[in-house]
Order: structure tokens, then C-alpha cells, then sequence
């Protein structure tokens, strides 16, 4: 095959890419050059004769992705706050005038007065899409999933357990019985790791209090068993322990800031460790949280090749529309074999322009073959159509919309989550047929198109090849996975929940296994400690027998603030705020065992079948 028209080979989509965090509002585009339409990608190619180069400001080829992405990144449009600049990327405003969290006082000297169970509506970060979620003035007399009547979910017996493990972990606990903290080293989780040239978020501090960090054993440990976590004793912790970033000493939404906790996290203490990747316990729980482009989701059920995932509804929807259709990068991330995998998104890999060309190439045969006499000179002369930027904006919609859907019918009665399936097994075959394309026409593909620099387009396909790899074994594995179990507890503001809690969370391009012990509920809510961030939206939290829980939703920051601080033992220094499944209110968790393979309906005939 002789391609001698030629579509626009990417190394970035086409539209804007959802930037590594999941904030409501978070949004990267391409930079638009002078005198370029305000929609018309930078990444065009230029012709030169029958082959494609890029235009020169691109100096790499895809196969150095991870550190060059931001060459076409430009965050003039503050994609973080509307109000804000790059200085301040955290402080979101989005949040002004939710229902439950009345406007609080940012600073010790104005919090006088004020009650523990509300916060700074300015302070919360990764806000739903939808502010009612965070209400607790909706009309539940309609919902038909109201709790009354025998309740299925509730084991008693877990229930009385729950009950005596809090109360000896509050009024049994020992301080003077718990070890001194081992010397291991921590394993750095990625926090450091910056995109290209633009610096990470986070920076470290140490928090230098050799009675305030303890850590459980054998003989003293909060919950139901010893972990070996490190044990945060809060009266024995202050802002002037805080060593190495005098910008950390003065968060104020911090957990070593005596005020701000005492009036809006009043346990004690809490317990915490970041497991090695190579740690083996837990392995399944940490792999069932998925990195998406915009956040994480939670892998409920498998069937057929297909995976059910719940997630926040502010990382499912961007401008109301599915995440799926403005796809950035990257694509997937996961954790498999003791490590971080990646999974580049079609667009920049390349993987979208060989789609298309595919697509016109099936498209012309199919025509030709249908006229008939067709010929071998036409076959090796198949014309491919130039894309115009509204062509392959929906190309890659329908695309993504083959491998993706919605769970059409689920109501989250206001609460900030929502749920979708993947199609993998479909996926899989797509990709594997578009590469066996590029296998048969490699030569003129080649010949075709180049890199400005020269470098071979075989550069990045090589690339995706090995990431796809280890993404298909990871399927294999993962589709095996048993129908997650939802812990049908009804918890009550006030509760304290001291038991081992497990959850892998993504913040920006860092991967933490957390686990931790340390819940308090207030107000229909789960507040925590953990290693967190933008990027780990829609997280699942966990107990020690894979029960879901609860799932992360925000964090929360000083208004001023300019960045996210973690300490020694990879621990985030602002507070988590998570969402309940069932609240004495609303019953979420029989709602979504509603969407599970095995209470779904048969599928009909006129439905894409999925693939394996």
C-alpha cells in the first residue's frame, strides 16, 4: 500500500487535555500560535512532498512523552482557578455557597467561636460538578432508597465488633507502650515527579518530634491488629516541629496545626504508613483504585472482557460531558507487578492518526471492492482523505464512545459520584488490529511520515507496543477479579472509626498504598488523613477484607495556600474529606449493587457485543 494523501499524524489530541489532577475546573490546552484560529491545533503538520513533518517548536518524538508533554501545555488560561494564577493553582472558589459547609475563618486568630463540624467553603479543592452533592437541604421524601425495613447489608455481628474495637483503640490505648519508630527507608511514591518542565505541587517538610511519631506492635496498636503504622500522637505534634519548608510551618489546614485541629479532626491520634510497592499485603485491594486522565476510579465487577467502575461525578463528567470524549494523558495508569504502569492515550501516542488512516483505508477498499474491478495498482494506491480538525474531534469521540459507556439509570440522590464501564476486551482488539495494519503497511508508513528531528514514527508506536503489553497481562489478571462487596455499615456524625483502612491513591503522578486508622464523621462525611491529592478523586477506601467503605471526594487547603506538603513517611499534611454509601439518609450502596453484571438484564441483541 502506497499512502500519497496523508492525515495529520499527533503526538497530542487535538483537545484539551485533562490535566493530571480532577479538579472540577481543571483544564491544559494547546498553545495558539499567532494568527491561529482560536480552535485549531498547534500540533499540525506540515507537508513536504509525500512525507509529514511536525513543525519545529516540537523537538522530541512521543517515546520521551513522560518528560516533554509540556512543550504544548500552557497554563496561561489558569486552568486551576478561575481567579487565581499558576502562583496559586490550589485555591478553588467553585465551592461558595454549598449548602453544608458555611463559610469559616482561614487563620487561627479569626477562628474563635466558630463550630468543629464546618469548614472554609474557599479551603475545598476537587469539587464535585454538582454543589448539592455537598447539601444536606434536599428533599429525601421521594427517594426510594431510604433505609427502613430489614436491611440486608448490616451484619450485626460486624457491627458489635466495630463497636469494641473503637472503644478499646479510644480508652485502652497505651502511648507508653508503643515502639519507637523503625530507621526504614520510605519509598519515595512520586510526589518529586514533575510533567516536563512544569514543577510538581508538592514539596516535603520533616516533622522533626521524636515523641510525636511512634509506631504500633505486637503488644499496643490501634484497630483490630498491628500493622506496624506509624502512630501521629497530636498532643505531642506542633507547627514548630515542622523542619525544611517554613511554607509548610504555616498551612493552616494542616494536621500539625493545633487550632485547626482541635476544631475540625478531634482525635488523638491516628495511624499511617505508605507500603513499598514490593509489599505483597493487600495486593488486590491497592490494584482495585485505576488512574484515569482526570481521576481515579474504583473496579467494582468484570464480565465478558467489560469492567464496571464507580467514581466522583466531577472526574466522570468535564462540561457535562463523559471524561472518555476529551481523553488526555494519560489513558490509564495502574498498579501491576510491584510497580506503576502507564498506558499513553491515543492521541498522544499516535495511536488516534493511524485509526483514521486505517478507518479511510477500510473505507476506499470497501468502496473499490463494491464497483468492482478493482485493481492491483489501485491496491497499492489507496488514497487517504485529509481530517479536518471537527472530523477527528468526532472520530475520536465515537471512537472512545466504542469502548466506553455510561450506567444509564443511576441515581446518586445529589451525592458526587457516578458510574461507567469499560469496555477492555473491545479495546484490546481494536488496538491489535491497528497495530497489525501499521505491521502490513510499515514500509509506506514510514516512508510517509517523520518527525521533525528525523526520528521514525516508529519511535512511538514501539513505545505504546510495550506499554500495551504489560496492559493486557494486567487484564487478564484483573478481569478475574470477584464482584467488589460494599460494607453495608449506617454511619452517624460523631462516629471514630479506628480500624485498618486500605486504599491506593494517585495523587498527580505519584502512586501511595496507604493505609491508615483514624476516621471521624461529621455532618454525613468521612474526614482522614492520608497521602492525597488532585489526581485521586474517586478513590476507594477500604477495610482489611476488601470491603468497600467509603470513597476519597476533596481535600482541604488554606486559601493562601500554594502548594501540598508531605512529610517524612509520605503522609499529606492537608485533610481528606471522603463520601459515605449509606448515611442513615440514602442507601448508595444498594444502589450501585444495583448496576453489577449479574443484576443487569441480558443484554439484547441490537447491543455491541463485548469481547474477551
Amino acid at each position: 500500500m502506497r499512502i500519497w494523501r496523508f492525515f495529520y499524524w499527533l503526538i497530542l489530541s487535538f483537545l484539551p487535555l485533562g490535566v493530571l489532577s480532577c479538579y472540577n475546573k481543571t483544564e491544559i490546552t494547546t498553545k495558539k500560535q499567532e494568527n491561529q484560529p482560536q480552535n485549531q491545533p498547534q500540533n499540525q503538520p506540515r507537508k513536504d512532498g509525500e512525507n509529514l513533518t511536525l513543525p519545529s517548536t516540537k523537538k522530541e518524538s512521543p517515546e520521551s512523552e513522560k518528560n516533554k508533554a509540556d512543550e504544548n501545555l500552557d497554563f496561561s488560561k489558569k486552568p486551576f482557578n478561575n481567579e487565581g494564577d499558576l502562583e496559586n493553582p490550589l485555591n478553588n472558589p467553585m465551592l461558595k455557597g454549598a449548602d453544608l459547609l458555611d463559610a469559616a475563618p482561614k487563620s487561627s486568630e479569626s477562628n474563635s467561636g466558630k463550630s468543629k463540624d464546618t469548614i472554609a467553603v474557599d479551603n475545598l479543592i476537587e469539587n464535585p460538578s454538582n454543589n448539592t452533592s455537598l447539601g444536606e437541604k434536599l428533599d429525601f421524601s421521594g427517594l426510594n432508597s431510604l433505609l427502613g425495613g430489614q436491611d440486608s447489608l448490616i451484619n450485626l455481628q460486624d457491627e458489635e465488633e466495630f463497636r469494641k474495637i473503637n472503644q478499646k483503640s479510644q480508652n485502652e490505648f497505651k502511648v507508653d507502650q508503643l515502639s519507637s519508630p523503625d530507621q526504614k527507608v520510605v519509598q519515595k511514591v512520586g510526589f518529586d515527579s514533575s510533567f516536563g518542565n512544569f514543577p510538581s505541587i508538592y514539596q516535603p517538610f520533616n516533622l522533626g518530634s521524636p515523641d510525636g511519631i511512634k509506631q504500633e506492635n505486637e503488644n499496643m496498636f490501634l484497630g483490630q491488629k498491628n500493622e506496624d503504622l506509624n502512630i501521629y500522637l497530636f498532643d505531642k505534634i506542633k507547627k514548630e516541629n515542622v523542619t525544611n519548608n517554613d511554607l509548610a510551618k504555616i498551612a493552616y489546614h494542616s494536621y500539625y496545626n493545633e487550632d485547626f485541629r482541635q476544631r475540625y479532626f478531634p482525635l488523638n491520634y491516628i495511624g499511617f504508613k505508605s507500603l513499598d510497592y514490593t509489599d505483597q499485603k493487600y495486593q488486590q485491594t491497592f490494584q482495585r483504585n485505576i488512574r484515569f486522565s482526570p481521576g481515579t476510579a474504583i473496579l467494582l465487577d468484570n464480565k465478558d472482557g467489560e469492567s464496571l467502575f464507580l467514581t466522583n461525578a466531577h472526574v466522570l463528567y468535564y462540561n457535562g460531558r463523559p471524561f472518555w470524549e476529551r481523553m488526555g494523558y494519560p489513558f490509564m495508569r495502574f498498579y501491576y507487578n510491584d510497580k506503576v504502569n502507564d498506558l499513553s492515550s491515543l492521541g498522544f501516542s499516535g495511536l488516534l492518526s493511524l485509526f483514521w488512516i486505517k478507518a479511510e483505508y477500510d473505507r476506499t477498499v470497501h468502496e473499490l471492492q463494491t464497483k468492482g474491478n478493482f485493481t492491483e495498482g489501485e491496491k497499492r494506491n489507496i488514497p487517504i482523505r485529509d481530517a479536518s480538525q471537527e472530523q477527528i474531534i468526532n472520530f475520536s469521540i465515537n471512537l472512545h464512545n466504542r469502548w466506553f459507556r455510561l450506567a444509564q439509570g443511576f441515581n446518586n440522590y445529589g451525592r458526587d459520584i457516578g458510574m461507567f464501564y469499560f469496555n477492555h476486551g473491545l479495546f484490546r482488539q481494536d488496538i491489535k488490529d491497528v497495530l497489525a495494519f501499521y505491521d502490513r503497511h510499515k514500509e509506506s508508513l514510514i516512508s510517509t511520515f517523520r518527525f521533525a528531528n528525523g526520528t521514525s514514527i516508529d519511535s512511538p508506536i514501539l513505545f505504546f507496543r510495550e506499554q500495551f503489553k504489560t496492559f493486557e497481562e494486567f487484564w487478564d489478571y484483573a478481569k478475574t477479579f470477584s464482584p467488589l462487596k460494599i460494607n453495608g455499615r449506617i454511619w452517624k456524625d460523631g462516629d471514630i472509626d479506628y480500624s485498618t483502612k486500605i486504599a491506593g491513591f494517585w495523587p498527580q503522578l505519584a502512586f501511595s498504598k496507604n493505609i491508615f486508622k483514624g476516621v471521624y464523621v461529621v455532618n454525613g462525611m468521612p474526614r482522614f488523613f492520608t497521602a492525597n491529592g488532585p489526581g485521586a478523586s474517586g478513590s476507594g477506601v477500604f477495610n482489611e477484607n476488601g470491603e468497600l467503605v467509603f470513597m476519597n471526594q476533596m481535600i482541604v487547603l488554606s486559601d493562601n495556600q500554594k502548594k501540598l506538603y508531605y512529610d517524612q513517611n509520605n503522609l499529606s499534611s492537608q485533610l481528606t474529606i471522603g463520601i459515605l454509601f449509606r448515611d442513615g439518609k440514602v442507601d448508595l450502596a444498594s444502589e450501585i449493587i444495583r448496576f453489577y453484571y449479574q443484576n443487569q438484564p441480558p443484554q439484547s441483541e441490537d447491543q455491541p457485543s463485548s469481547q474477551k
